[in-house]
């Protein structure tokens, strides 16, 4: 198993011991050997079966007392393939862009109330914005936690409003109204804006990323110093950046229009130019 981390928790590693059990050659497994093929006591094992029973992660039969993968583990797995497509699909099509227009480029997707960056692609340029993969990043005041916000239903962004507006800068959308206000913006015109809201001298600019569904299930950025990465340099890869957005959720089977809202949102707009975004009074009522 190699060296433990100094955190490690015990009963939890017995825990996915138990679970990699499990395989294609061997879809069933007994507490006896279980305990055998890990060496440990028949009933830690059956504590630990029957825990993992209770969360959905695996099932027993009442037949024979073996024990099988439930729902939950396949829901896992399915995850852990769904994000490796995300990736195949994304990143060909997102080295492109970065190519083009020489920043930083990320894609993420939406966690526990905020937003995670789970790849990226570095600008080449000396000055540049670099967060590791895995950083999490709040939903209200980046482009693309605001992206992914505004294709949540209207109890996930009360929630998230519930949990606070935190000001990151002064230009932080930091009231109720404001951020709804936004999210409208946003939906109508199929793209989101960061203008020093999250970070000074930091502008983004994020596409959504649909599935068959027509389901945003993920979202790129593109980032950059605000002295280089201007609103009129945005605007002018905007089309680039649209069009990979198109092409991405084409591949992960989309056929829908981009150029629409959600059908749940029927509030009619105009499409947004960037000009229009400049973050002004966010604080007030």
């Amino acid at each position: 198993m190699g060296k433990r981390h100094p955190r490690y928790v015990r009963s939890v590693g017995h825990a996915l011991h138990v679970l990699s059990l499990f395989s294609p050659e061997r879809p069933h497994v007994s507490v006896t050997e279980a305990a055998k093929a890990l060496d440990l006591g028949k009933s830690t094992i059956s504590r630990l079966l029957s825990t993992m029973a209770a969360e959905g992660f695996v099932t027993k039969s009442p037949e024979t007392g073996r024990y099988g993968l439930g729902l939950r583990a396949y829901e896992v797995g399915l995850a852990y393939l769904s994000d490796l497509s995300l990736r195949r699909v994304a990143m060909p099509l997102l080295e492109e862009i970065a190519f083009t227009a020489h920043e930083t480029v990320y894609l993420g997707v939406l966690g526990d109330r905020a937003a995670i960056y789970i790849d990226k692609i570095l600008s080449p340029l000396s000055l540049r914005v670099d967060s590791h993969i895995g950083f999490a990043i709040p939903l209200h005041a980046t482009a693309l936690g605001k992206l992914l916000l505004a294709a949540q239903p209207a109890e996930y962004v009360d929630a998230v409003i519930a949990s606070g507006l935190r000001a990151h800068t002064r230009r932080t959308i930091t009231t109720p109204r404001l951020l709804r206000a936004e999210l409208r913006r946003i939906r109508a015109a199929g793209f989101a804006l960061d203008l020093e809201e999250f970070e000074e001298n930091l502008h983004c600019i994020a596409f959504p990323l649909r599935d068959h569904r027509g389901v945003v299930v993920a979202a790129f950025s593109v980032s950059g110093p605000a002295v280089r990465f201007t609103r009129q340099v945005m605007e002018k890869h905007r089309p680039l950046f649209g069009q990979a957005a198109s092409r991405i959720s084409e591949r992960l089977g989309f056929r829908g229009s981009f150029e629409k809202a959600p059908p749940e949102r029927r509030r009619p707009s105009r499409r947004m130019a960037i000009g229009s975004l400049t973050p002004t009074s966010r604080k007030g009522g």
